[in-house]
């Protein structure tokens, strides 16, 4: 399955900010981390894996946001 990593600065939040994008094609699924959680925690909490078929069989694609939640 295609996953990429995406850093890019935010000038609004004067820092960077991290993306994970899991999929090739599909129906673009926007994915906020739980609370306090980092753009990773989908992938580290297997929900990814779950949706395996679906991102690989183009069905699906997941875009993983970072959160800048802990200064809020």
């Amino acid at each position: 399955m295609k996953r990429e990593y995406h850093k890019r600065y935010s000038y609004d939040l004067q820092r960077d900010m991290e993306t994970l994008v899991f999929g090739h094609a599909g129906v673009p699924t926007l994915v906020f981390p739980t609370s306090m959680g980092r753009f990773h925690d989908y992938e580290d909490r297997g929900m990814i894996e779950v949706l395996a078929h679906k991102l690989e069989m183009g069905e699906l694609q997941a875009l993983c946001v970072d959160s800048v939640d802990g200064e809020s």
